[in-house]
Order: structure tokens, then C-alpha cells, then sequence
């Protein structure tokens, strides 16, 4: 694995985290008002995370390979944003 794919791996499990430990101290903050079935696992949050991250990366080369190529970056990033439902 190289360096940019570990730090997509890194970036993805401190998201993963941060969303978890949040859920869990509303959890224990307020356990009668805490929805279990609105709770997400971690594995979860971290593979839509790592999803993300990838497309936004992908998205992200393209837009420099579009730009050095043709001038026409953003279109190509756009689309693959677009194609994976990334914001």
C-alpha cells in the first residue's frame, strides 16, 4: 500500500471514530433518548468513509490529468462525483 492509499485508510478510520464516539457519548449522556436503531457500527461508517475518500481522490487526479491535457478539468471530476453520489 502506498503512502496517499494509507492516508486515505488513516483518514477514513479517524472519520469512522469521530462519528462513533459522538454517537456513543449521546448514548451515554441520555440512554432514554438514544434510538438503537438509528445507531450505525463502525465498520459501516468506515467503508462509506473509505468510499468517499477514494472518489474524491479519483475525482481529484482527473481533474489534474483533464486540466494538463485539455484545460478541461473540472467536467471528468464532476462526473465521477456525480456517478458515486459524492458531494
Amino acid at each position: 500500500m502506498n503512502e496517499k492509499s494509507k492516508a486515505i485508510v488513516e483518514q477514513a478510520r479517524d472519520q469512522a471514530n469521530k462519528i462513533c464516539n459522538e454517537q456513543s457519548r449521546k448514548a451515554h449522556a441520555d440512554p432514554d433518548n438514544f434510538d438503537q436503531k438509528t445507531a450505525v457500527a463502525w465498520p459501516d461508517v468506515f467503508e462509506n468513509a473509505m468510499v468517499e475518500l477514494i472518489v474524491l481522490e479519483c475525482a481529484r487526479i482527473s481533474d489534474e490529468v483533464d486540466e494538463t491535457s485539455t484545460g478541461q478539468g473540472a467536467a471528468s471530476s464532476q462526473a465521477f462525483k456525480e456517478h458515486f453520489g459524492v458531494k
